[in-house]
């Protein structure tokens, strides 16, 4: 039983193989995120992870993904697209949303 897919995609004009999540269950927890249901990870995360993170440059990424948020650009914690996460840093985070 396959759970991920791979499909070829460009993103940001590279190539690179989008994850698609077929057959995991997810669930909304009670932030209002989406997790799997199998290991509570939460799927922005994931789906930031292997679609973006791994797939740039060291340049533009240069510390480790848990050092990362992942934001949402429509403001809709249940929209996982790549198109639509964005990684920042905790403050690049703060400043989008105008937090102190």
């Amino acid at each position: 039983m396959s759970i991920l897919k791979s499909i070829s995609n460009f993103f940001f004009g590279h190539p690179q193989q989008i994850i698609v999540y077929e057959e995991r269950k997810q669930y909304k927890d009670k932030k209002g995120y989406m997790r799997f249901v199998d290991d509570k990870k939460l799927v922005h995360r994931d789906v930031a992870y292997w679609n973006i993170y791994r797939v740039m440059s060291q340049d533009e990424y240069p510390l480790r993904f848990r050092q990362y948020v992942v934001h949402h650009k429509n403001m809709k914690r249940t929209d996982n697209r790549v198109e639509n996460l964005q990684i920042m840093t905790q403050e690049q985070h703060k400043r989008k949303h105008n937090l102190k």
